[in-house]
């Protein structure tokens, strides 16, 4: 089991890169089995609005990884919104 907080950069289908900070978890299930998820959270305090789909995740020291955006939690924080983008890990984890 491994888990990974820290910067990343999530990249989509054309190619637009996004500076985000992730909290990943990797987990063995029954038969061994690893999955991987987690959330992000844009790094420059902008809104991400991503619409769901795949993305290439791309970690500090290059290794890549494919995840799913899946539902997105958007709240008010001072004068501005965050938001936090659940995530599915297809394939290996990158972490």
């Amino acid at each position: 089991m491994a888990d990974y907080a820290g910067p990343a950069r999530l990249v989509d289908e054309a190619g637009a890169v996004f500076e985000v900070y992730v909290t990943l978890m990797q987990r063995v299930g029954r038969g061994g089995i690893s999955s991987w998820d987690g959330a992000v959270q844009s790094r420059t305090g902008e809104p991400l609005f991503l619409n769901a789909g795949h993305f290439t995740l791309r970690m500090p020291d290059g290794r890549e990884g494919i995840v799913i955006a899946q539902a997105a939690t958007s709240w008010r924080r001072g004068s501005g919104i965050s938001e936090r983008i659940k995530v599915d890990g297809s394939g290996p984890a990158p972490f």
